[in-house]
C-alpha cells in the first residue's frame, strides 16, 4: 500500500500532516477494532479484515 492510499483509507487529502495521520490513524482504529462487534460474529469478521487493511 503507498502513501495515498493509505490516506484514502483514512480520508486524508495528499497534503496531510503526519499530525493528522496519526489521529486519523487512532481514531479509525478505534471505530474499527473487532472487539467492539465481539456479539455479532459476521460484523466481527468483517472488522477484523477492515483493520487488518489499516494496519498495513
Amino acid at each position: 500500500m503507498n502513501r495515498n492510499e493509505a490516506l484514502r483509507l483514512l480520508g486524508l487529502s495528499a497534503d496531510a500532516t503526519s499530525e493528522e495521520v496519526k489521529a486519523a490513524y487512532r481514531e479509525t482504529a478505534q471505530i474499527l477494532h473487532p472487539d467492539r462487534f465481539a456479539s455479532n460474529k459476521k460484523l466481527q469478521e468483517r472488522a477484523t479484515e477492515q483493520f487488518k487493511n489499516l494496519q498495513e
